[in-house]
This record gives structure tokens, C-alpha cells and sequence, in this order.
């Protein structure tokens, strides 16, 4: 395998950038207007040629589909839509020859509706051990009619769906049409250890792991008493139904599976709890090696809150543990609109500006497909188009995640070089102007500046360097990266000068002797007296 390995007794995701790979979205190999293997291993050297080291899958399985591929019915075998297995094992081999190591995608906490365990569990009277897999219970009122308790969904309205109009009810933190697994159960726990080794086998190098904290019920079907709308992680208080112990007896098992292997295979965690001492929970040096870090999708673009961003996600993880970093996902709406205020050049600028950030912090870095384009989010698609269960089950369309799950423009042409025959999604016509053999061959496209950063961040960056936050001036955030390396964000509206003695390395703009408004630029210390 021709994987970086340059650092004897460093595990190689320390400092890695991992690619995001919404899979339906990406790139179309048979014209069927929906993203697949085949289409991923035909750009597999465009992959690698951005200077990243690794890709993340999204979930590729056997799923109906209902909730983009994170509800499953089968771990082990690839949808007909995207592939098959031996296309999967084609995929990862291709991916190693280029030097790029492959994560795939688990979802832990829940299967589909279709999966054959829930619906043996459907068809067996209450209490049967085909039961014991999912959390079933009878209701409250004279017919049962009424939800055994108050939880809700992250999606939106009840936790709890009844099977039938006389039967039990059954969990489902996400999307009806997603039970939530019984952790308890050993043949659960069985399975998934086993399904863990059926992929490395297959030369899989990790996975990231789906809304682990789900996984942790205390088991008690008591009320939560969070009153009605969206359940919240992060802001809720303590649930019975979420972050409970259960969860880290799961990642000890799956951390042992990890390590039978040499190397030992990467697991990084989306761990989204309610406070920094929840989330160094799971980091503990038996559970998780990182955490997905996402406050910085989430943060505006004001110095302030990015640095305090920054602060809180290094309190939130216990060494040797790592932050894994990302700016945006397929559940987050793209940095471009979210920094834009209405001006999508200016909220290029700001995305571009605060994939540098990221980049030079200590960690490994997460890149969504798109975001090295400097793609907007997709907010005007028509409704009948939109296929998010959150919006089915909110009505809300700001809450939809289709808008940046639009299959990428790769060229000139129809659907923009994505597929022969039109894409599941349709692609803005704006997007003539962002397609990536476009911005290939214009030095100063977001492409371009972005491939620039990830080449002089392996060349100028050390893992094992610390990290400071300060505030040089107003609106300015400075993140020094030991004694020699300093990144400066302006995010306030006036040019600012370069701090002296201090050379440039990079920056996202295009030039002048100021620090413009909405630039990010790395510099080198070349004064050893001076400070940044």
C-alpha cells in the first residue's frame, strides 16, 4: 500500500485531511443521474491530486434510502445503486495505490425499518427475543394510544412510532423509519464487531462513526420533560435516551477490534452532548481515538467565536485523543452561504478564509466534497424535490440538508460533467463558473488556493506543536502554532498590516502588502526575537 507513512511511531491520522465523500452526490459512472463506485474510482487521482491523505465514505450499504443511506438493511453488502462489494474492495484498492488511505461510514444507533431484524421483531408477539433487538414498549392511555413517553426526535415530533394501530411502540431518536438498535443485546453487539472485521479484512482503514451517543440509553422509559419541538443534544440537559453509560461499554468493544490490527485502524466519533465534560468522556485512552469536531460548522464568522470555538473543542478531548476538524458536512448547510450575508463572493471569501484556519490546527482536518470549490448551499430547490426526512417531518425547508448534497460540476456540459443523463438533484446554473476543470487551470480560484494550503501544510506543520489562541487587534484572530507558525484571520471590515518580522507562507487572498478583510495568511517566524 503506498500510504504516507514518514513518522516512525506517529499514528498516521494525526495531522491527516480526510476527504468527505457524500457518495450519491459525487461523481456518476453508469448514467443513471445517481453518484456510485464506479464514478468515485474514475476520480479517484482528482482525490488525490488536492494533496489529502484519506476519504470518508459515506454509508454505501444496502438502504432504501429514506434518510440518504444512514438507514440500513444490510452492513456487509453494497446498494445496487452505488455497486457491489467486489466494486468496493476495486474502490478501496484504487484509493491505496494513489497513497490515500479509505474510512467508511457506521451507523450505530438505529437500522432501517426494511432491515430483516426489525421486521422479524414486527411479525413476533411482545417479548420474543427478535424483539430484544430494538426498544419496543406498550403505551400509556385506555387503548394504548398515547407514546410510552415524552422523547423526542432530533428529526422532529415523537421518538416513539406504534407498529400498528393495536401494538407496542418502538424508538427511533431519528427518523421513523430508522428503530433504534438495543445495545444490550449480545447478539447486537456480536454482529457489529463481526461486521467491523468483514471490512478491515477488506482493507478498510477505520470509520467514522454516526451519532454515537445515541447508542447509550439508561433503559428506564422514563420522561425527559423537554416540552415539544426538535430534540437538541447539545443543548438539552441530561436524557435518559442519549449519552448514557452504555455507550462507552460499546466503544471499549469496538476499540479492541480496532487494535487487533497492524496498524491498528482509525475510529473517529460524532459525539454531540450537552458539555466538554461529557465529550472527553469518549476519549478516554480505551474508546475513541477523536472526535469529530464540528463547532467550527457552526460558528459564525466573527473572531471571537471562532477562537473560543477552537478553545472549547481542545477542552472537550483527553490525551492522546485528537480533534478531527471540519467546517462543514452533508448535514450542515455550506460556509459559503452560511458566511455570505447575501454576498456569495463574499462568503467564498470567508469559507475559503476559514478552511486555512482549520487547517493549521492541530489535528486531523475532515474537507466536504464541494467545499474545495467553493460551492453555495442549493436553498431554492423545489419542494417536491427534497427528500431530507427532517423536512418531511418539520415542514421546515431551512432545516433540509438536500441543499448541500447537490452533485458536484466537474466540467463543461450536461449536469456539469457529474453524469450522462440528468442528476438526482438538480445543479444551479451559477455553477458553470466553479466546475473543477475550471478552477484546475485558474491559479487563482479556491481550488487553486486550497491545493496550495494543503501542500504547505504538511511541509510547514508539526502535529506535535501547541496551539494558541489570541486577539491581536479587533476583529483579527491569531492561532500560533508553537514559536514559529502563526495563522491571522481578519473578520473585521478594514485591511490590517502584517505583524513584523514574520514571513508569509500562504494566504487565501490575492495579494497587497494588508491582511484584507475576510483573508486568512499563514506566516513563519524570521525574527527569533520578535512576536507575531
Amino acid at each position: 500500500m503506498n500510504v504516507r507513512d514518514d513518522r516512525v511511531g506517529v499514528a498516521w491520522w494525526r495531522d491527516a485531511v480526510i476527504y468527505q465523500i457524500y457518495i450519491k452526490s459525487f461523481a456518476d459512472g453508469n448514467g443513471d443521474g445517481v453518484g456510485d463506485i464506479a464514478g468515485m474510482i474514475d476520480h479517484v487521482p482528482d482525490i488525490a491530486a488536492l494533496g489529502v491523505d484519506a476519504v470518508w465514505v459515506c454509508p454505501w450499504f444496502c438502504s432504501p434510502m429514506r434518510d440518504g443511506g444512514y438507514d440500513i438493511t444490510d452492513h456487509r453488502d453494497i446498494d445496487p445503486i452505488f455497486g457491489d462489494v467486489a466494486g468496493a474492495e476495486a474502490f478501496i484498492a484504487t484509493c491505496h495505490e494513489h497513497g490515500l488511505r479509505v474510512l467508511l461510514d457506521f451507523v450505530g444507533n438505529h437500522v432501517s425499518r426494511d432491515h430483516p431484524w426489525f421486521q422479524a421483531a414486527l411479525s413476533s408477539p411482545p417479548g420474543s427475543p427478535e424483539r430484544e433487538r430494538f426498544y419496543f414498549a406498550p403505551g400509556h392511555g385506555r387503548d394504548g394510544e398515547l407514546p410510552p413517553t415524552d422523547w423526542p426526535s432530533i428529526f422532529g415530533g415523537s421518538a416513539w412510532t406504534r407498529e400498528s394501530p393495536t401494538g407496542e411502540w418502538y424508538v427511533h431518536v431519528f427518523d421513523s423509519s430508522q428503530p433504534d438498535l438495543q445495545w444490550r443485546d449480545d447478539g447486537v453487539r456480536d454482529y457489529v464487531r463481526e461486521t467491523f472485521r468483514f471490512w478491515y479484512d477488506r482493507g478498510v482503514d477505520g470509520f467514522r462513526l454516526d451519532a454515537i451517543p445515541g447508542m447509550g440509553k439508561s433503559g428506564e422509559l422514563i420522561d425527559a420533560h423537554l416540552g415539544s419541538g426538535r430534540f437538541v443534544p447539545e443543548e438539552s440537559p441530561d436524557v435518559p435516551f442519549w449519552d448514557r453509560d452504555l455507550v462507552h461499554d460499546v466503544l471499549r468493544e469496538w476499540r479492541a477490534v480496532a487494535d487487533e490490527y497492524d496498524p491498528p485502524r482509525f475510529l473517529v466519533g460524532e459525539v454531540v452532548v450537552n458539555s466538554p465534560e461529557r465529550e472527553r468522556l469518549y476519549t478516554r485512552t480505551d474508546e475513541l481515538p477523536s472526535l469529530l469536531a464540528i463547532g467550527l460548522a457552526k460558528a459564525s464568522f466573527d473572531a471571537h467565536s471562532l477562537g473560543e470555538t477552537i478553545r472549547r473543542v481542545h477542552e472537550s478531548v483527553t490525551s492522546p485523543a485528537w480533534p478531527t476538524w471540519t467546517v462543514s458536512s452533508h448535514d450542515e448547510r455550506r460556509p459559503v452561504s452560511r458566511f455570505a450575508q447575501g454576498d456569495l463572493e463574499q462568503g467564498r471569501r470567508r469559507s475559503l478564509a476559514v478552511h486555512f484556519l482549520a487547517l493549521c490546527l492541530p489535528g486531523t482536518i475532515c474537507l466536504y466534497q464541494g467545499d474545495e470549490l467553493g460551492l453555495d448551499n442549493v436553498d431554492d430547490l423545489p419542494e417536491q424535490l427534497l427528500q431530507d426526512p427532517i423536512f418531511a417531518r418539520t415542514g421546515d425547508r431551512t432545516l433540509s440538508r438536500d441543499g448541500c448534497r447537490v452533485p458536484l460540476p466537474w466540467s463543461e456540459g450536461p449536469s456539469f460533467g457529474f453524469s450522462t443523463g440528468a442528476s438526482w438533484l438538480p445543479q444551479p446554473s451559477s455553477w458553470s463558473s466553479l466546475t473543477r476543470e475550471r478552477q484546475a487551470n485558474d491559479p487563482h480560484s479556491s481550488l487553486s488556493h486550497l491545493t496550495r494550503a494543503l501542500r504547505s501544510r504538511r511541509r510547514w506543520l508539526d502535529s506535535s506543536s501547541s496551539v494558541e489562541v489570541r486577539y491581536p487587534m479587533t476583529g483579527v484572530l491569531q492561532v500560533a502554532r508553537g514559536a514559529e507558525f502563526a495563522c491571522w484571520l481578519n473578520t473585521g471590515g478594514v485591511p490590517v498590516s502584517w505583524p513584523t518580522s514574520w514571513s508569509l507562507v500562504e494566504r487565501s487572498g490575492e495579494g497587497g502588502d494588508v491582511l484584507a478583510p475576510d483573508e486568512a495568511a499563514w506566516f513563519l517566524r524570521s525574527d527569533p526575537s520578535s512576536t507575531p
